[in-house]
């Protein structure tokens, strides 16, 4: 069964690894199961969902989007435990109401206590409830009874609550002395002290806080009264009025009764009495109905998700807020103009990057230096390509992503020659790997080099080489022995002490049954011969001279290429676990063998009479430039290869290490004239078993005598 790997990076020195498979996730941690066992943890996510799972994080949090599923944080409880909890969103987003949107007289009640917290029934006057609405929110919309605009006190009495959404004021009225109190309180957490006055002479003042946006209550369920003080004159009155003529509240879905019930739950008080309908009412944008969000990106300290054709931004420092407003910390809305589909959505710079099946989106601030708004936003169609539903990576100030049909790599990033954004492909030079496949999966390893790992969806393992700033842009295919029918699913990368890891999910089929194996790419600076690891789904024995090596139960029946302490020894088929070695080793790193293999594209070069692409020419020599190698061969083909020696007297060998080469050979090349001068560099395979040993080649020197069209 196919998994996803994702990274989980609370730090530059603690990260995690986490395998998703159907219905689970497991967690590595330093090159091993965590705690063991993995600390397994329940999903809801079949093995198809896999890879529309978009991811996001900060610190030891992680959300999870999919379009299917409501939005999820993983989150690390503690160094070896996590937990996936559904997100609770109690303030949005919703859709355009339904009497400006539909305009089809539609009515909504609420049957039940008004308050918060209350327990209900919501009932349409049109069929309209689906079992996809269990946990969906609907807003309704009432006009403000007078019990609801206004409360009052006279004298040393205190004045009932009221609630309060938006503007509103407080008055004083009479001669009087004495002191009152505006309370407030939020969600029935307690009552807190707004503002205190005082007049210590009768008649000295009178307060009138009522002028336009001097007093605005932001958050929901919050009710504010006034309190006198011991003392208070007789002649004193004040009263708290709310400015808004509508009364605005929230209930979620519960479970459903019929098409035109639902059982609910109040999260923000309701308007009216409880046999009021309304016309203007509102459904939440994201639900088993209307779907949830696809991806998911933090800008300018918002969350900011997006999905079909939306773009919904929290509040300012408040993720889960998504309570509409004008003012420039409140919670909004972006719609795109387009027929496309959004794909996904990340951040470059000061610009929200939006991925369709059409053309990108940006949306910023339209003014400098002043941060994006509810009043103060710009959307605009940018031009370039297609994406696919697969979550991109931003490498410096670019985003790397996948194209509509799945078969190029593309660039987001500003051209500053022509002063806008473009979408060159990457992989332009190597349009052949995709011929029969597409892209499925893409990560970035940082260091020691920036490289762009990706996989199709026939298995195959390839990479780019990517630099920008050099302007090198390089692709590789990196094939595995077919031997086990080795098929890549997926791929991740996390940071690491000297270079990132590169993991792989990799299904196999070994000693007959097809299995899943998480597998890491060990390190490619090695400063020892015993470190060498040079195979597959490999084992690495690391303690006292033995002569019998356990771990690869997993390996049974299959044939490995092993190392004993730096050497090359004999291939085994591995039995009961174990393979026997005839010299005990306290080194031993064994598994399924693969034979490294670099074919460079055609080396065509630009003489007096113009390129030599299309000449019949020769390569009689090659300078093959090796860092800390063993077991060079080259040729023409695969099936025409000669061993290099690289212990001859005449070669300066650079290398600290014992038994490798680093350094420049020159050989020679005994191909006749051709058009296409095919060179193929890999390793010498012996006893029909590729040694474990290393093979990194830096650069290839030819010299070419070119002698006809």
């Amino acid at each position: 069964m196919a998994t996803r790997m994702i990274p989980f990076v609370f730090s530059s020195t603690i990260a995690y690894q986490v395998e998703f498979g159907e219905f689970f996730a497991s967690f590595f941690f330093d090159g091993a199961l965590l705690n063991g066992d993995g600390a397994p943890i329940a999903t809801p996510y079949l093995e198809a969902d896999l890879p529309q799972l978009n991811i996001r994080q900060i610190a030891d949090t992680m959300w999870i989007t999919h379009p299917d599923y409501a939005a999820r944080k993983l989150t690390r409880t503690s160094v070896i435990t996590f937990s996936l909890d559904a997100i609770t969103f109690t303030t949005g987003p919703f859709l355009v109401r339904n009497d400006l949107a539909v305009r089809d007289d539609v009515t909504m009640k609420y049957t039940g206590t008004l308050t918060k917290d209350s327990v209900g029934t919501l009932i349409s006057s049109s069929a309209h409830f689906l079992s996809g609405h269990v946990g969906a929110l609907f807003e309704l919309t009432h006009p403000r009874s007078l019990a609801d605009s206004k409360v009052e006190t006279t004298g040393a009495s205190d004045s009932a609550f009221i609630d309060v959404k938006g503007a509103w004021g407080f008055n004083t009225s009479g001669t009087w002395s004495g002191t009152v109190r505006i309370i407030r309180n939020l969600n029935g957490l307690g009552d807190e002290t707004f503002r205190t006055f005082v007049a210590n002479t009768v008649g000295a003042r009178n307060i009138q806080l009522n002028r336009t946006g001097r007093l605005i209550e932001r958050e929901d369920n919050v009710q504010y009264k006034i309190v006198t003080e011991v003392g208070m004159s007789a002649a004193f009155s004040a009263d708290i009025t709310v400015n808004s003529s509508v009364k605005v509240g929230i209930v979620r879905i519960d479970s459903i009764t019929s098409t035109t019930e639902a059982a609910c739950t109040v999260l923000t008080p309701i308007g009216g009495i409880s046999t009021d309908t309304t016309k203007r009412w509102a459904e939440g944008a994201w639900s088993g109905v209307q779907g949830y969000p696809k991806s998911i990106a933090f800008f300018a300290e918002r969350a900011t998700y997006v999905g079909r054709r939306n773009v919904w931004l929290s509040r300012v420092g408040d993720f889960e807020n998504f309570d509409a407003g004008v003012l420039d910390a409140d919670a909004f809305i972006v719609s795109l103009s387009t027929t496309n589909e959004i794909m996904w959505v990340d951040t470059v710079d000061k610009v929200i990057v939006i991925g369709t099946t059409g053309p990108p989106w940006t949306v910023q601030s339209n003014k400098v230096s002043t941060p994006i708004s509810p009043t103060n936003f710009t959307v605009d169609e940018q031009s370039g390509f297609g994406s696919a539903d697969i979550q991109g990576v931003k490498v410096n100030n670019a985003i790397i992503f996948v194209d509509f049909v799945q078969k190029k790599l593309h660039e987001f990033a500003w051209n500053a020659d022509e002063q806008k954004y473009r979408t060159p492909e990457l992989t332009l030079l190597a349009e052949h790997f995709s011929n029969s496949s597409t892209v499925t999966w893409l990560s970035h390893q940082k260091n020691p080099e920036s490289i762009l790992w990706f996989g199709l969806a026939d298995g195959t393992l390839h990479s780019l080489t990517y630099q920008r700033d050099q302007n090198v842009v390089a692709y590789a295919a990196h094939p595995m022995d077919s031997a086990n029918s080795p098929s890549v699913s997926s791929g991740s990368v996390i940071p690491s002490t000297g270079e990132d890891e590169v993991w792989l999910s990799v299904e196999r089929n070994l000693d007959g049954v097809d299995v899943t194996c998480i597998e890491r790419m060990t390190p490619r600076t090695i400063t020892d011969d015993d470190d060498f690891h040079f195979a597959d789904c490999a084992v690495i024995y690391d303690d006292v001279a033995a002569t019998v090596i356990s771990g690869g139960a997993h390996l049974e029946g299959e044939t490995v290429a092993i190392l004993a302490d730096g050497v090359s020894v004999a291939p085994q088929v591995v039995s009961s676990g174990t393979i026997t070695l005839a010299t005990a080793a306290s080194k031993v790193h064994y598994g399924l063998p693969f034979t490294p293999q670099v074919k460079p594209m055609r080396l065509d070069v630009e003489t007096g009479a113009g390129s030599s692409h299309g000449s019949i020419s020769q390569i009689p020599e090659l300078v093959l430039s090796l860092l800390e190698s063993k077991n060079v061969s080259f040729g023409d083909s695969i099936d025409d290869l000669v061993d290099v020696d690289l212990d001859h007297e005449d070669l300066v060998n650079n290398s600290e290490i014992t038994d490798v080469f680093t350094g420049d050979v020159m050989v020679s090349q005994d191909g006749g004239f051709s058009i296409e001068d095919s060179i193929v560099i890999t390793s010498s395979v012996t006893s029909s078993v590729t040694d474990a040993t290393p093979l990194t080649l830096r650069a290839i020197v030819a010299r070419k005598e070119i002698t006809g069209r």
